[in-house]
């Protein structure tokens, strides 16, 4: 199954989208902040990113413009905007 990082300040979303995607046996990477899922892309194999785009510390689309410096992976980005 996918190494999948999910990008959500929004505690109680972040854990609910982890849980419906965890039943289906992928491996989760849960970040609350945007310095926090750029550490977590930069130590592990990621095969996809979940990003909200308003985010403390960093924003979503920064983190997709340093995700793309590196890799070409799927990005989702989700968002109430």
């Amino acid at each position: 199954m996918a190494q999948i990082m999910i990008v959500e300040d929004n505690q109680g979303t972040n854990k609910a989208i982890c849980e419906y995607l965890k039943t289906a046996g992928h491996t989760l990477f849960p970040a609350l902040d945007g310095e926090e899922a750029l550490n977590i892309f930069r130590d592990n194999i990621i095969d996809l990113a979940v990003l909200d785009i308003m985010l403390p510390k960093m924003s979503g689309v920064t983190i997709l413009h340093e995700i793309r410096k590196i890799s070409n992976i799927p990005v989702v980005m989700l968002t109430g905007r």
